[in-house]
């Protein structure tokens, strides 16, 4: 869970660690970004050459509709570094898929436009390098998607805190339920907590109650139920 501290055996203080699987996949988060750094440059480059015309058009040139590929471009630079930011990368997956899409289908509107039928014959329409590149950039920020996933840090249960057996969650003392609320598995609060405040020289439960006790809670009586504690001043 965000915000509680992790134990870091080494130096006996608290801190956060994350696995080296997901150091790594925090640079393929990027890959979506990038693409669509390729797609916006691309815009402005040649997108289409028209007998019409004496030199090609960009993306920028033949505006109306086509601007939607560029603001869905630039709107997957913005949100994935912010979301990347936060430790939140998965939460972007939505907004860079409806984009990437957005942007794919705008521009398979325009090509059925200029190509479709006799108008390529008419205006003797040729693609260029600038429109692939756009297709193509926008095509890597979709696949990129799936590489988006939320910083889970590892963290280890301290003396006020303890964490699931099966996929490693960590609560707080003060967490009621016996079932992870992450995986379901069953939790062992009241282990978990006795061997932490064994180390801090508190009692493990309450002799009456079995209530766990937090090693912070400096009371001589449970402050569950009432009852006299042992082995404290």
């Amino acid at each position: 869970m965000a915000g509680l501290p992790v134990r870091d055996h080494a130096s006996r203080q608290w801190g956060t660690t994350m696995p080296e699987d997901q150091q790594k996949s925090s640079g393929s988060a990027m890959i979506s970004p990038a693409g669509a750094v390729i797609a916006a440059i691309c815009f402005f480059l040649p997108w289409v050459k028209l007998s019409c015309a004496p030199e090609p058009m960009s993306g920028a040139q033949l505006g109306g509709i086509l601007w939607l590929v560029l603001i869905a471009a630039i709107a997957i630079v913005i949100v994935v570094p912010l979301y990347k930011s936060r430790g939140q990368a998965g939460n972007a997956k939505p907004i860079v898929v409806i984009s990437a899409l957005v942007g794919l289908g705008v521009m398979a509107y325009k090509a059925f436009q200029i190509f479709g039928g006799k108008a390529a014959e008419q205006l003797g329409a040729q693609v260029q390098f600038g429109a692939i590149g756009s297709a193509l950039g926008l095509l890597v920020a979709l696949g990129g998607a799936g590489t988006l996933e939320n910083e889970l840090q590892v963290e280890e249960s301290g003396p006020d805190s303890f964490k699931c057996p099966k996929c490693g969650e960590v609560y707080p003392a003060s967490y009621r339920w016996d079932a992870c609320s992450a995986c379901g598995a069953t939790l062992h609060k009241r282990e978990q907590l006795a061997g932490a405040a064994a180390e801090q020289g508190a009692p493990a439960v309450c002799p009456q109650c079995k209530r766990a006790i937090p090693p912070g809670e400096q009371g001589r009586f449970c402050g569950g139920c009432g009852a006299a504690l042992t082995g404290t001043g």
